[in-house]
């Protein structure tokens, strides 16, 4: 985990901490990464920067996504499905059931960019994951 979705700079700064919320990220990522961890969990927000700063040697996991037009709720820092896989997330987590109301969640499994396969799952039947992911 680099920093939550629900944090933003501000959060950083009330916790104390001497870096800034993109580096911060970039610095958990790089122990991650000299640790021999597989992936990281990181904001959307992030992704396309620790792609660049890991390459294709970690997966990159993003909680903190909505389908476009859906409530923040408590997440500061979102993207669209979209806009998360076109900043390089490997996997990505939308939503949350309590979102949505209580319904039967969705799967849809999507081949991204020929590297790894992306699996979707969105927690309510009003929503097609297909056409979200052009989102």
């Amino acid at each position: 985990m680099t920093v939550l979705t629900s944090w933003d700079e501000n959060d950083v700064r009330a916790e104390a901490y001497s870096l800034g919320l993109a580096e911060l990220a970039a610095k958990r990522a790089e122990h991650a990464k000299l640790a021999g961890i597989d992936g990281l969990i990181a904001s959307p927000m992030e992704a396309q920067n620790l792609r660049q700063q890991v390459g294709a040697s970690l997966l990159i996991v993003t909680p903190g996504v909505r389908p476009a037009g859906s409530a923040a709720g408590d997440q500061k820092r979102v993207m669209t499905p979209g806009e998360a896989i076109r900043a390089g997330a490997d996997h990505i987590v939308v939503a949350r059931g309590r979102d949505y109301g209580d319904v039967t969640p969705l799967r849809g499994v999507i081949r991204g960019g020929g590297r790894h396969t992306l699996d979707v799952r969105v927690h309510t039947a009003r929503v097609d994951p297909a056409r979200m992911l052009l989102q």
